[in-house]
């Protein structure tokens, strides 16, 4: 009689080796990457990033960035009183995403993301920006890129000692696998927002599983 047995080896080492990079950069409503067409005004104040906002206030107005990468975020501002504020966002000619904010506000609100497109494939895209309300105040977007060619130097002061992980990918996955580090990176875009580069983000590594199989 014979039976087979199993054991699972869970490897928990760590690594200090280059690995490839997630790195996030703000672009300002004042880049000239961006293309306007409409009526816009330049606005700002010190709690936006760069203390500049563009302002639509004819519905109809746009705004879109060309950019390569794998997530975009775009962020503004809502100022005090009611007025019905939406904006629609469509990403490399795709069905519309629609932005309505709260039609009052006792105060005025920085930092609100309007949009956020997700995960991307990791190519250059388009995304367009028309306002069809009013006061849509523009302030930044927050473009996420994913280098798999891109090693951390060895005195590059991001490169730690990477404990293996069970999330399950390898470096250079598809980026359907770094959404979980790509919505961290969006998650605190705000409070990092005082930089126009963000610090770089390195990928973790696989958790290695050894099977062996013994008969007796």
């Amino acid at each position: 009689m014979s039976a087979s047995v199993t054991l699972a080896f869970l490897a928990s080492v760590w690594f200090s080796f280059p690995v490839p990079r997630v790195k996030a950069y703000l672009v300002d409503d004042r880049d000239p990457q961006i293309r306007y067409n409409g009526t816009w005004e330049l606005k700002g104040v010190q709690a936006e990033y760069q203390s500049t906002t563009s302002l639509n206030n004819i519905p109809g107005g746009t705004a879109s960035l060309t950019f390569s990468g794998v997530q975009v975020a775009v962020y503004g501002s809502r100022t005090s009183g009611t007025y019905f504020t939406r904006s629609t966002y469509v990403m490399d000619g795709d069905n519309p995403t629609v932005f309505t904010a709260p039609p009052e506000s006792s105060s005025t609100i920085y930092g609100i993301q309007f949009y956020n497109s997700g995960t991307l494939p990791n190519t250059e895209h388009t995304l367009i920006i028309t306002n069809y309300g009013y006061w849509f105040y523009l302030d930044y977007f927050d473009v996420t890129t994913f280098n798999p060619n891109e090693p951390i130097s060895e005195n590059d002061e991001s490169t730690l000692g990477l404990q293996s992980s069970a999330l399950g990918f390898l470096p250079g996955a598809a980026p359907t696998s770094i959404s979980a580090l790509l919505s961290s990176n969006h998650q605190s875009s705000r409070s990092r927002m005082s930089s126009s580069v963000r610090a770089s983000t390195p990928l973790p590594m696989p958790l290695f599983i050894h099977s062996y199989h013994l008969k007796t």
